[in-house]
This record gives C-alpha cells, sequence and structure tokens, in this order.
C-alpha cells in the first residue's frame, strides 16, 4: 500500500469514527482500525528497515568494487604467468569468460552482419529487389 493509500485508508477510519451513523450497522470498524493500526506500524518499521537496507547496498557495492579491482589484478598477473604454468592457463582462461562478449558479426564474413536483413554497411541502405526472408517452394513466393 502506498503512501497516498495509507493516508486515505486513515482519513476513512477517521469517517467511520466521527460519521458511524451513516455506515450499516454489520460495518466493522473495530477490525478495520486493527488493520490500519498494524499497516501505520509497519510502515514505521518499513521505513528503518528500507534506510537500513540502503546502507547494506552502499556497503555491497563500495566491497564490490573493491573486489572487483583485486580480482582484476590478480586476472592481469596470472594472464602473465599463464604460460609458465597449464593449471594457470586453465584458470586464466575461466576467468576470460567474464570479459567475453557476444559477436555481433558472422564469424566467416567480417563484413557480414548477423542479422541478415541488417545491410553490412549501415550507411547503405538494404537491397529492395532481395526479400527479407527466403520463400520455401510451392509456397507463391517463388518467381
Amino acid at each position: 500500500m502506498g503512501h497516498k493509500s495509507v493516508e486515505f485508508v486513515n482519513l476513512a477510519l477517521n469517517g467511520a469514527e466521527s460519521f458511524s451513523e451513516y455506515l450499516l450497522s454489520s460495518f466493522n470498524k473495530a477490525e478495520m482500525a486493527k488493520d490500519i493500526e498494524l499497516i501505520n506500524k509497519l510502515w514505521k518499521i518499513r521505513v528503518d528497515v528500507a534506510s537500513l537496507l540502503e546502507k547494506i547496498d552502499d556497503t555491497i557495492y563500495g566491497a564490490s568494487a573493491d573486489a572487483i579491482k583485486a580480482a582484476d589484478e590478480v586476472y592481469e598477473y596470472l594472464k602473465s604467468a599463464s604460460g609458465k604454468n597449464a593449471a594457470v592457463k586453465a584458470l586464466v582462461a575461466e576467468m576470460s569468460k567474464r570479459y567475453e562478449r557476444p559477436n555481433k558479426k558472422s564469424k566467416d564474413d567480417p563484413n557480414k552482419p548477423a542479422d541478415p536483413k541488417q545491410p553490412a554497411d549501415p550507411k547503405k541502405p538494404a537491397d529492395p529487389k532481395k526479400p527479407d526472408t527466403p520463400k520455401k517452394p510451392g509456397t507463391g513466393g517463388d518467381p
């Protein structure tokens, strides 16, 4: 429940208590008051927890930045030693996966884009004479 809704239910409780003659006799004001009291208490706890969570996140962020910097340094040292030790070389190969980027171009033709609908040179328009998708024989797309 958002802040505006909390405010709304508190106003409704005030209205139910102040103008109970307009409510059905079966309406349970006590149950409503109990629910709203719980919500108000939990909101106070939530604010405190949110503040604590923000501090935890900040600490994790700072420690993570330090850990990545140290890990990058270790990686560089091990890369230079990987030619001397097969186990180090295997570890460096595993660590190098963090730096892998997907190749957007085809491995066969470095000028061929991965997406066949895109032109090789983004400045040149695609050939309008070529269909976007190949047609299967017998589907009416044959010339």
